[in-house]
């Protein structure tokens, strides 16, 4: 992909070249600030241009909330919705960081053909901590 650029349009278009997780622009720039993060904190002006680009969709809505360990995080999601139920993906974010830290799959309405009670959560995950480390062990 090269580097990732700062500015949100170009930044945009080097996120809509690859795949992400059913057309969730949010689950995207989520992997990309992941990426980004490994050698060291992500910069900040290319965090605040990954936020941009979301913010510029037309198809994603941001909420302020609580993760499922009482967090205060900034949800940002995308709903679709199919013959009366609607699946809503989510993506947490710190809103002191802007880094991501969790995500939901929801159901509303019609349960469809899964054997569950709606509303259901259908996949959550919530990053309990990070941090970095320079030992092969893994210890700070």
């Amino acid at each position: 992909m090269g580097p990732l650029s700062t500015d949100p349009a170009r930044l945009a278009d080097q996120v809509a070249k690859v795949s992400w997780d059913g057309g969730h622009i949010m689950n995207g720039v989520a992997a990309m600030l992941d990426y980004a993060s490994r050698p060291g904190p992500v910069r900040p002006r290319l965090r605040a241009a990954a936020l941009r680009v979301l913010a510029k969709s037309p198809s994603v809505r941001v909420v302020g909330t609580t993760s499922w360990l009482g967090h205060q995080a900034i949800a940002v999601y995308q709903t679709e919705t199919w013959h009366g139920s609607t699946q809503r993906v989510s993506v947490l974010f710190d809103p002191a960081t802007g880094y991501p830290m969790g995500s939901e799959d929801a159901l509303f309405g019609n349960a469809r053909k899964l054997n569950v009670k709606v509303p259901a959560a259908l996949e959550v995950s919530e990053i309990l901590s990070s941090g970095r480390t320079h030992d092969p062990d893994g210890r700070p």
